[in-house]
Protein backbone atom coordinates (compact mmCIF):
# COMPACT_ATOMS: atom_id res chain seq x y z
CA UNK A 1 0.00 0.00 0.00
CA UNK A 2 1.37 3.08 -0.85
CA UNK A 3 2.77 5.44 1.78
CA UNK A 4 0.90 7.63 3.84
CA UNK A 5 -2.38 6.26 2.36
CA UNK A 6 -5.68 7.15 4.75
CA UNK A 7 -7.40 4.71 6.85
CA UNK A 8 -10.29 6.23 8.61
CA UNK A 9 -12.51 3.69 11.05
CA UNK A 10 -16.42 3.83 11.24
CA UNK A 11 -17.67 2.31 14.90
CA UNK A 12 -21.05 1.62 16.36
CA UNK A 13 -20.04 2.05 20.04
CA UNK A 14 -17.47 -0.52 20.81
CA UNK A 15 -18.62 -2.47 16.73
CA UNK A 16 -16.50 -1.57 13.53
CA UNK A 17 -18.83 -0.94 10.97
CA UNK A 18 -16.30 0.51 8.19
CA UNK A 19 -12.75 0.46 6.77
CA UNK A 20 -11.44 3.10 4.41
CA UNK A 21 -8.78 2.90 3.07
CA UNK A 22 -7.72 5.62 1.12
CA UNK A 23 -9.45 9.45 1.20
CA UNK A 24 -12.51 9.91 -0.49
CA UNK A 25 -10.70 11.35 -4.02
CA UNK A 26 -8.19 9.24 -3.70
CA UNK A 27 -7.35 7.16 -7.15
CA UNK A 28 -7.44 4.22 -5.40
CA UNK A 29 -9.85 3.20 -2.26
CA UNK A 30 -10.90 0.69 -0.28
CA UNK A 31 -14.38 0.05 1.63
CA UNK A 32 -15.10 -2.76 3.63
CA UNK A 33 -18.20 -2.75 5.64
CA UNK A 34 -20.97 -4.84 7.30
CA UNK A 35 -23.45 -5.16 4.79
CA UNK A 36 -25.68 -7.74 7.04
CA UNK A 37 -26.21 -4.29 9.05
CA UNK A 38 -26.77 -2.46 6.13
CA UNK A 39 -29.62 -4.22 4.53
CA UNK A 40 -30.66 -4.72 8.68
CA UNK A 41 -31.25 -0.98 9.02
CA UNK A 42 -32.21 0.08 5.46
CA UNK A 43 -34.49 -2.42 4.14
CA UNK A 44 -35.58 -3.21 0.70
CA UNK A 45 -32.86 -4.92 -0.37
CA UNK A 46 -33.58 -8.13 0.49
CA UNK A 47 -33.61 -9.62 -3.10
CA UNK A 48 -30.08 -9.31 -2.70
CA UNK A 49 -29.63 -12.51 -0.08
CA UNK A 50 -31.79 -14.49 -2.71
CA UNK A 51 -28.79 -13.39 -5.24
CA UNK A 52 -26.48 -14.71 -2.87
CA UNK A 53 -27.97 -18.07 -2.52
CA UNK A 54 -27.81 -17.73 1.86
CA UNK A 55 -30.05 -17.09 4.35
CA UNK A 56 -30.62 -13.39 6.01
CA UNK A 57 -26.81 -14.39 8.13
CA UNK A 58 -25.05 -11.57 10.59
CA UNK A 59 -21.65 -10.49 10.18
CA UNK A 60 -21.43 -10.73 5.75
CA UNK A 61 -18.85 -7.90 5.39
CA UNK A 62 -18.79 -6.48 1.38
CA UNK A 63 -15.03 -5.60 0.65
CA UNK A 64 -15.39 -3.27 -2.68
CA UNK A 65 -12.65 -0.80 -4.45
CA UNK A 66 -12.75 2.38 -6.39
CA UNK A 67 -11.06 2.74 -9.39
CA UNK A 68 -11.14 6.53 -10.76
CA UNK A 69 -10.60 6.90 -14.47
CA UNK A 70 -6.78 8.06 -14.09
CA UNK A 71 -6.25 4.19 -12.35
CA UNK A 72 -8.20 2.50 -15.17
CA UNK A 73 -6.15 3.97 -17.86
CA UNK A 74 -3.36 3.27 -16.14
CA UNK A 75 -4.41 -0.44 -16.57
CA UNK A 76 -5.67 -0.04 -20.09
CA UNK A 77 -9.67 -0.23 -19.33
CA UNK A 78 -10.75 2.77 -21.64
CA UNK A 79 -14.39 0.72 -22.20
CA UNK A 80 -16.72 -1.73 -19.96
CA UNK A 81 -15.52 -4.53 -22.36
CA UNK A 82 -11.83 -3.51 -21.20
CA UNK A 83 -13.11 -3.71 -17.60
CA UNK A 84 -14.64 -6.82 -18.13
CA UNK A 85 -11.59 -8.52 -19.99
CA UNK A 86 -9.67 -7.80 -16.66
CA UNK A 87 -11.65 -7.94 -14.11
CA UNK A 88 -9.79 -10.85 -11.95
CA UNK A 89 -6.15 -9.35 -13.32
CA UNK A 90 -8.10 -5.47 -11.10
CA UNK A 91 -8.66 -8.13 -8.23
CA UNK A 92 -5.68 -9.74 -8.23
CA UNK A 93 -3.64 -6.38 -8.42
CA UNK A 94 -5.88 -5.12 -6.02
CA UNK A 95 -5.66 -7.61 -3.12
CA UNK A 96 -2.22 -8.93 -3.49
CA UNK A 97 0.01 -5.65 -4.60
CA UNK A 98 -2.23 -2.66 -3.59
CA UNK A 99 -3.29 -4.09 -0.10
CA UNK A 100 -3.01 -6.79 2.48
CA UNK A 101 -4.16 -7.68 5.52
CA UNK A 102 -1.10 -9.63 7.77
CA UNK A 103 -0.77 -11.18 10.70
CA UNK A 104 1.69 -9.48 13.29
CA UNK A 105 4.14 -12.42 13.61
CA UNK A 106 7.35 -10.93 12.50
CA UNK A 107 8.94 -7.37 13.06
CA UNK A 108 9.46 -6.95 8.83
CA UNK A 109 5.89 -5.70 7.79
CA UNK A 110 6.84 -7.18 4.10
CA UNK A 111 7.62 -11.45 5.93
CA UNK A 112 3.95 -11.13 7.88
CA UNK A 113 1.84 -13.60 7.02
CA UNK A 114 -1.14 -12.87 5.05
CA UNK A 115 -4.25 -12.99 6.95
CA UNK A 116 -6.14 -16.72 6.44
CA UNK A 117 -9.46 -14.17 5.81
CA UNK A 118 -7.52 -11.95 3.42
CA UNK A 119 -6.16 -14.70 1.34
CA UNK A 120 -10.30 -15.85 1.15
CA UNK A 121 -10.47 -12.30 -0.42
CA UNK A 122 -8.05 -12.30 -2.73
CA UNK A 123 -8.95 -16.47 -3.86
CA UNK A 124 -12.34 -14.99 -5.17
CA UNK A 125 -11.47 -12.71 -7.98
CA UNK A 126 -11.15 -16.88 -9.66
CA UNK A 127 -14.65 -15.99 -10.13
CA UNK A 128 -14.61 -12.80 -11.57
CA UNK A 129 -14.86 -12.61 -15.33
CA UNK A 130 -11.77 -12.07 -17.94
CA UNK A 131 -8.71 -13.53 -18.28
CA UNK A 132 -6.52 -11.13 -19.30
CA UNK A 133 -3.75 -9.58 -17.30
CA UNK A 134 -3.89 -6.09 -16.03
CA UNK A 135 -0.63 -4.76 -15.70
CA UNK A 136 -0.54 -1.48 -14.61
CA UNK A 137 1.42 1.21 -16.69
CA UNK A 138 3.12 4.06 -14.57
CA UNK A 139 2.80 7.52 -16.52
CA UNK A 140 5.63 9.26 -14.38
CA UNK A 141 8.94 9.31 -15.02
CA UNK A 142 11.74 9.01 -12.66
CA UNK A 143 14.99 10.04 -12.35
CA UNK A 144 17.89 7.98 -13.72
CA UNK A 145 19.98 6.12 -11.60
CA UNK A 146 22.87 8.56 -12.97
CA UNK A 147 20.91 11.09 -10.54
CA UNK A 148 21.56 9.47 -7.59
CA UNK A 149 25.20 8.68 -7.96
CA UNK A 150 25.86 12.12 -8.53
CA UNK A 151 23.35 13.12 -5.08
CA UNK A 152 25.34 10.65 -3.28
CA UNK A 153 28.99 11.57 -4.58
CA UNK A 154 28.45 14.93 -3.98
CA UNK A 155 27.47 14.32 -0.13
CA UNK A 156 30.35 11.83 0.08
CA UNK A 157 32.97 14.52 0.48
CA UNK A 158 30.83 16.11 3.29
CA UNK A 159 30.92 13.01 4.90
CA UNK A 160 34.72 12.56 4.77
CA UNK A 161 35.41 16.05 6.10
CA UNK A 162 32.89 14.93 8.95
CA UNK A 163 35.19 11.86 9.69
CA UNK A 164 38.36 13.13 8.69
CA UNK A 165 38.84 10.76 6.15
CA UNK A 166 40.81 11.46 3.18
CA UNK A 167 40.85 8.16 1.76
CA UNK A 168 38.26 7.64 -0.70
CA UNK A 169 38.53 3.80 0.29
CA UNK A 170 38.36 4.33 4.18
CA UNK A 171 35.71 6.27 3.44
CA UNK A 172 33.64 4.15 1.24
CA UNK A 173 34.50 1.10 3.80
CA UNK A 174 33.17 3.32 6.85
CA UNK A 175 29.79 4.64 5.21
CA UNK A 176 28.79 1.40 4.03
CA UNK A 177 29.22 -0.01 7.54
CA UNK A 178 27.25 2.74 8.53
CA UNK A 179 24.14 2.64 6.31
CA UNK A 180 23.73 -1.26 7.00
CA UNK A 181 23.68 -0.58 10.71
CA UNK A 182 21.08 2.32 9.46
CA UNK A 183 19.33 -0.07 7.76
CA UNK A 184 19.60 -3.03 10.46
CA UNK A 185 16.86 -1.60 12.52
CA UNK A 186 14.19 -0.81 9.81
CA UNK A 187 12.42 -1.95 7.03
CA UNK A 188 14.58 -1.22 3.90
CA UNK A 189 12.07 -3.56 1.43
CA UNK A 190 8.85 -2.03 2.83
CA UNK A 191 10.47 1.28 2.28
CA UNK A 192 11.53 0.23 -1.61
CA UNK A 193 8.42 -0.48 -2.34
CA UNK A 194 6.86 2.89 -1.20
CA UNK A 195 9.64 3.98 -3.00
CA UNK A 196 9.01 2.45 -6.24
CA UNK A 197 5.15 3.70 -5.94
CA UNK A 198 6.25 7.83 -5.14
CA UNK A 199 8.45 7.49 -8.51
CA UNK A 200 5.98 5.70 -10.50
CA UNK A 201 7.50 2.69 -11.11
CA UNK A 202 6.74 -1.14 -10.81
CA UNK A 203 8.62 -2.43 -7.15
CA UNK A 204 7.44 -6.22 -8.74
CA UNK A 205 9.73 -5.19 -11.73
CA UNK A 206 13.23 -7.52 -12.38
CA UNK A 207 15.41 -4.84 -13.32
CA UNK A 208 14.96 -0.78 -12.87
CA UNK A 209 16.21 1.22 -15.26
Amino acid sequence: MPSKTRIRLEEDGADLETVYIGGRKSSIQLRIYNKSEELAANGGKDWLWTIWGIEPTPGVWRVEFQLRRAVLKQFSVRSISDLTDRLSGLWDYLTNKWVSFRLQDNENATRRTVHPWWLAVAKSGSLLSGGTAAKRSYLRTAMPAEWYVAHISGCLAGFAARQGLKNLGDVLHQLLDRIRTYWASRDFEGEYRIRCLQLGLDPDAEVQA
